[in-house]
């Protein structure tokens, strides 16, 4: 075997090996299977980009309280057009506020409803 063939296989192994979840060396089986055509080295899936962590609760309650906090109605909207919160995220403030949120509502209607649990009638 050639020395450049043999780099390529033990790359793969080492590859497997990175991959998987050992716990148990002597038990660690690797199944190399010959590839058609060019071979392509494997990949890692790319990181899921946009993809943000749920919100703590103790987050929601702070952001409710700078909300509560905003003088007025265009202050707290701006807040939370600044945070680009999603639907799941604002359903989550919204039950912490006792407003109803329905399927029907866009996130700009749950933004309005919160904005009006929060702030209520503050000058504009």
């Amino acid at each position: 075997m050639e020395r450049a063939t043999l780099v390529k296989v033990l790359r793969k192994i080492a590859e497997a090996i990175k991959r998987s979840v050992v716990t148990d060396l002597e038990n660690f089986e690797v199944e190399l299977k010959p590839s058609k055509g060019r071979a392509s080295s494997a990949k890692e899936p790319p990181p899921q980009l946009g993809k943000r962590t749920e919100l703590s609760s103790e987050e929601i309650r702070e952001l409710l309280d700078k909300l509560a906090k905003s003088t007025t109605r265009e202050e707290a909207s701006e807040m939370l057009e600044k945070l680009n919160y999603t639907r799941k995220e604002l359903e989550a403030l919204a039950r912490l506020r006792n407003v109803h949120v329905t399927k029907d509502d866009n996130v700009q209607r749950i933004k309005e409803k919160l904005l009006e649990a929060i702030i209520g009638s503050r000058r504009q």
